[in-house]
């Protein structure tokens, strides 16, 4: 969940320059913002009570396709009009859901501790680059941002449901943390690090 709300925010640093380019007013921002969380407002109830009838997996489903497809329209959008249109619909499907709430917090609580793991992996690139070894670098790269996480993303789930998908950033790094140490320690003798 925290992940749909990382992305779901991706656009706001620029939308600031994203009104700038269009020639709009300066207060459309402000104006974007007020109408997207009014109907937030609105239709937080409906989203409630929609929970009663669909699990809260389908209602984030139906709510991610929809919030996306606002967004694409927030990117094509070029009145004021438009602008708008498209941020009430966005409100639409972003709405309050306690336990969606519950489920985000935890998530986020697990998801977290990648953050005290990947200065290594990020760290070990970058190492690796400044010695002019593109190969290792990249290697240590892709392998953790796409081969461990889709790997981990695909198993932890069936060993632990939900928070498997959460987890499976933490064991991405945890494995990118053992191929950068593998990579120190095989090419210390090499560049004379120690």
């Amino acid at each position: 969940m925290s992940l749909f709300h990382l992305s779901a925010n991706f656009v706001h640093p620029v939308t600031p320059t994203l009104i700038k380019n269009l020639n709009q007013p300066e207060y459309m921002f402000g104006l974007m913002f007020a109408v997207m969380t009014i109907t937030n407002f609105a239709l937080s109830p409906f989203w409630g009570k929609i929970n009663l009838y669909l699990n809260s997996g389908k209602t984030l489903f139906v709510c991610c396709c929809g919030y996306g497809i606002a967004q694409l329209g927030f990117a094509c959008a070029t009145t004021q009009g438009m602008i708008l249109l498209v941020r009430v619909l966005a409100g639409i499907f972003v709405g309050y859901d306690a336990a969606l709430h519950d489920m985000t917090t935890r998530g986020f609580r697990i998801y977290i501790l990648s953050f005290l793991l990947c200065g290594f992996n990020i760290f070990g690139s970058s190492f690796f680059t400044a010695l002019n070894n593109g190969l290792i670098s990249a290697l240590i790269s892709f392998l953790r941002t796409l081969v461990f996480q889709i790997g981990a993303v695909l198993v932890l789930p069936l060993l632990f449901e939900l928070d498997g998908i959460w987890w499976s950033v933490v064991a991405a790094e945890l494995g990118s943390i053992a191929l950068t140490a593998f990579f120190m320690v095989k090419y210390r003798k090499r560049y004379h690090y120690a």
